[in-house]
């Protein structure tokens, strides 16, 4: 059975991230999906709603959660569940194509 839990990150602050990851890989996860908050989220419930907006009142951004996770080693994949306009915001490029050590690309988004 797969076991892939969803969390959002900066909810609690970005630099709870790592910590976070290294539990739930320590509990023998599948994988992690990675919510990145937005200002207008219509496609989440409630719950995710509230863990966003609570990620955005401590300034996090896409940008920050990259950088974040280009310090995270772990041996479970990452997936970011984001809308489009974030990556649009940074750059479809710089999003997609940009080295990043450890990174296997692929996102999920509404």
């Amino acid at each position: 059975m797969l076991i892939v839990p969803y969390i959002m990150a900066g909810d609690g602050g970005l630099s709870t991230l790592p910590d976070t990851i290294h539990f739930l890989e320590e509990q023998g996860v599948s994988a992690i999906e990675i919510g990145v908050p937005f200002s207008d989220p219509v496609a989440d419930g409630p719950v995710i709603q509230e863990a966003g907006l609570r990620a955005l009142n401590v300034g996090t951004t896409l940008r920050a959660i990259i950088e974040k996770l280009t310090t995270v080693e772990t041996k479970v994949p990452l997936i970011l569940m984001t809308y489009f306009n974030p990556v649009y915001q940074i750059g479809i490029e710089a999003f997609f194509y940009k080295p990043r050590k450890n990174w296997h690309q692929r996102t999920d988004h509404p």
